[in-house]
């Protein structure tokens, strides 16, 4: 009977992932830490994202951060112990979540390097990526 309780969390969890803002994977350390965690999600990894969505969400406020998804970012963070292993339910939304990110980072990077190609004129001012100093 676990198993059924524990089975619209996951609806839910993928729902949540799905709430993650276009916007928000357009920034690099958010891109960079969910496609770290395509290849291996551990703690670690699953920090360093948590940490790029909270300073993406203090410097971006141009983006509609989903208060629900930010809630869950802050329990993971609080929640993960670095050499402890992810719990299923945090495993799982992760999971999701870089599925979800995939084909837009995936998108993002054609688009980049498209737009890097000589034919176009470089405009200085897209070029910079946002952060950059």
């Amino acid at each position: 009977s676990e198993l059924n309780q524990a089975r619209p969390d996951f609806a839910y969890l993928q729902r949540l992932s799905q709430a993650m803002p276009k916007a928000a994977l357009a920034q690099p350390p958010i891109k960079r830490a969910l496609m770290a965690m395509h290849n291996e999600i551990n703690p670690t990894l699953a920090l360093r994202f948590c940490q790029a969505y909270e300073n993406a969400q203090l410097n971006s406020p141009h983006i509609k951060f989903n208060p629900k998804l930010t809630q869950h970012v802050k329990d993971i963070q609080n929640n993960l112990q670095p050499g402890q292993p992810i719990p299923p339910q945090t495993m799982r939304f992760l999971q999701d979540l870089v599925n979800y990110a995939r084909p837009t980072i995936e998108q993002q990077k054609l688009n980049k390097s498209a737009s890097m190609a000589p034919s176009f004129h470089p405009t200085p001012f897209s070029m910079k990526p946002p952060g950059s100093v």
